[in-house]
């Protein structure tokens, strides 16, 4: 703790890693499960990671008072209520055993994002973080390449071979991985030389790949609508319409000739829900019996434990709340009623106003970028509902950039307008080389 407490972005980094401990003891063999799960060594080293980091960035806090003075943005004290809510919760919890955990570990992980707001503090320690994230996808997509080359039994998954898993447990996580990434490689694009450009590029459509052999729909649809929104919002139109084109013949593509990663029901094409909106629809009839707090936090599948009004035998395996219920904010709902999500929404949201609403610069659209993708994204999977995942990591990363890097403006500002400037120099330089020597190539 000692450590992290000294050097804060080794904190980040285990912070980052910690959805890999499940995933790297997943072993890819066939097993069906029809009970609830017993927490494993990686359930209690994770725990015990984030309680660790939880107060290291409290202390951080508390020692820096004077930098703060006592001031915490809003979309911080909206997540206080948030988890003063959650906590309250486990008084009428359908689980309180689960309840409680994930409240004490949303609670532990809120205390490390507060010591990471406090930690950004100027210009080089955003450099370091996005560095770190860029750093964290390239080992993670080498680490992925190396699995389906040397390792391809633990690289498809068995369930349906046609679907790349990589390093992770499930092929969706790594279509999540690869939704995130291109924010992350692309700012790293607009940083680094000519020769730089073209590893970044050639990782990016290696990303592509690993994302359609995925088969996540999900996010490869949203990644797709990421980049138009990203073009639209930095206003360049004539990029977006050659966008749009070639985003259209894709879909039309996999649409009338979908690969086979992206087939689930051969009757019904590669939109149908896998029976999602089946469970969406019996767990709102549920939440209308409790619609304003709830049956509490993270409950999930939980919440059709002993009732009649609705029959689950074709949708579960069990009604526990290991079961999630395929939508982020429908499991909010399910354990804090409206109030809950309305609170969920506000603190999710006011972190993308402020990257959006004052000078757009390329780390404060990729932060934006990400946060609103992982917020569609969330219609249909469980990708934000506090600590679990690899999504509702790099969003709170994401989310504590947003609120923070606006007060940096000017210093980000000048910073695009000088990589801007390096750029259109080794432009020149081109230029110049091939003006000399005719038969240059680079």
């Amino acid at each position: 703790m000692y450590i992290f407490y000294k050097r804060f972005i080794i904190a980040i980094g285990f912070f980052i890693i910690t959805p890999l401990f499940s995933a790297l003891m997943y072993t890819n063999k066939e097993e069906w499960i029809n009970v609830e799960v017993a927490t494993g060594l990686q359930g209690y080293l994770r725990a015990g990671i984030l309680l660790s980091l939880g107060l290291v960035g409290i202390f951080y806090f508390i020692t820096h008072w004077n930098q703060h003075k006592d001031k915490l943005p809003v979309h911080f004290i909206v997540l206080g209520i948030f988890l003063l809510f959650a906590l309250i919760s486990i008084s009428y919890s359908v689980d309180r055993r689960y309840t409680t955990i994930r409240a004490f570990l949303f609670l532990a992980t809120s205390g490390f994002l507060l010591g990471l707001h406090t930690w950004l503090d100027n210009k080089k320690k955003f450099e370091q973080l996005f560095n770190l994230l860029f750093y964290y996808v390239l080992i993670l997509s080498l680490l992925t390449l190396f699995f389906v080359v040397f390792e391809p039994s633990r690289a498809w998954w068995w369930k349906e071979p046609s679907r790349l898993l990589g390093i992770w447990d499930h092929p969706a996580v790594l279509g999540a991985f690869c939704m995130i990434s291109y924010p992350i490689l692309i700012w790293k694009f607009t940083k680094v030389g000519w020769k730089g450009k073209g590893l970044i590029g050639l990782l990016l459509i290696i990303t592509f790949l690993f994302h359609v052999a995925s088969g996540s729909r999900t996010t490869l649809g949203t990644s797709m609508f990421g980049f138009i929104l990203w073009l639209i919002i930095s206003k360049k139109f004539k990029e977006l319409i050659v966008a749009s084109v070639l985003v259209s013949i894709f879909f039309i593509g996999i649409a009338t000739s979908a690969p086979a990663s992206m087939r689930r029901d051969k009757s019904k094409g590669i939109f149908f829900l896998t029976e999602r909106d089946l469970i969406w629809k019996g767990a709102i009839k549920i939440i209308e019996k409790s619609p304003l707090i709830g049956y509490g936090y993270r409950v999930e599948a939980k919440i059709f434990d002993d009732q009649k009004e609705y029959d689950i035998s074709d949708l579960f395996f069990i009604a526990t709340a290991q079961q999630p219920l395929h939508s982020g904010y429908i499991s909010i709902a399910a354990g804090g009623g409206l109030v809950g999500l309305l609170l969920w929404l506000t603190l999710l949201t006011i972190p993308i106003y402020k990257s959006l609403h004052s000078n757009l610069t390329i780390e404060k659209g990729t932060v934006a970028l990400i946060m609103i993708m992982l917020m569609i994204t969330n219609l249909t999977e469980t990708a934000l509902t506090g600590y679990q995942s690899l999504t509702d990591i790099m969003f709170w990363i994401a989310w504590v950039i947003g609120g923070n890097i606006y007060k940096f403006d000017k210093d980000f500002t000048g910073s695009t307008i000088e990589d801007e400037n390096e750029n259109l120099k080794l432009t020149g330089e081109l230029v110049d080389e091939k003006s000399i020597h005719p038969n240059y190539t680079g």
